[in-house]
């Protein structure tokens, strides 16, 4: 790895630091991938531990697990952080968990709550002048 404030030498086409090269006919982990010598873009499953062969199923399988791992907020947190808010940059960043929410009605009522309060805020902010 090349060393931060250190001339690289990059005009005289030279870099210094120390690199790790991986030879062409290395085992990839012994799971049997495949790299595509004109791409460089490894098929199959790199291991045996490995879930899923790369790059097909990937994609699929990491949207699997933000599913399975997406946290849930519950109606009533949602919207006690939504009350208490002062500015609309709180009220903002207590809406964002509205997404959170998995009944789809009561995501519709928070979305509600929340344009009524910015609304609030905003009429709040108009008469005595100030910026949120």
């Amino acid at each position: 790895m090349a060393d931060a404030g250190k001339d690289q030498n990059i005009e005289t086409n030279t870099i210094d630091g120390e690199f790790t090269l991986v030879p062409d006919d290395a085992n990839y982990y012994g799971g049997g991938g495949e790299v595509d010598g004109e791409t460089g873009e490894i098929q199959g499953r790199m291991s045996t531990d490995a879930p899923v062969d790369l790059p097909r199923n990937a994609y699929s399988h990491a949207e699997q697990g933000l599913s399975r791992s997406s946290p849930q907020s519950t109606y009533a947190k949602v919207l006690d952080g939504m009350l208490k808010a002062k500015t609309i940059d709180a009220l903002d960043t207590s809406a964002v968990l509205i997404g959170n929410v998995a009944d789809e009605g009561q995501r519709i009522e928070l979305n509600q709550k929340y344009d009524a309060l910015r609304s609030e805020l905003e009429a709040k902010l108009e008469t005595t002048g100030s910026t949120a």
